[in-house]
């Protein structure tokens, strides 16, 4: 679901969800993650985790930007501290983040010397 809504902002698509549907993306991210799990060296990794660093900080840059030109212009407004109507999006950007400790683990426990892991 979270990457369905992340879609639909990205392409500005807010009408013609129905053919959209959380299945078929999830059934198209299977497509690109088995063959991933094929890799038995992850030396094969270092340019796509690169880049996926880069684009962090460059994410991070921007929210940071934006969070204080927004406190500046408009002062620290008062925080809500828990919101159940967000708890789904939260828990989901969480799994999310941390989907690639079960690609890693299986690399690792497979290696003859695990010192290389390191």
């Amino acid at each position: 679901q979270n990457t369905v809504t992340a879609l639909q902002a990205f392409t500005y698509c807010t009408h013609g969800t129905e053919e959209l549907n959380p299945a078929s993306v999830a059934f198209v991210q299977l497509l690109f993650y088995v063959p991933l799990c094929w890799f038995r060296d992850i030396k094969y990794f270092a340019i796509t985790s690169f880049l996926a660093e880069v684009f962090m900080a460059i994410g991070l840059t921007y929210v940071y930007y934006f969070d204080i030109r927004t406190a500046l212009k408009d002062g620290l407004l008062p925080m809500e501290y828990f919101r159940p109507k967000g708890c789904g999006v939260a828990i989901g950007i969480a799994v999310y983040a941390f989907d690639g400790i079960a690609l890693a683990l299986p690399l690792e426990a497979s290696m003859q010397d695990r010192r290389q892991y390191a």
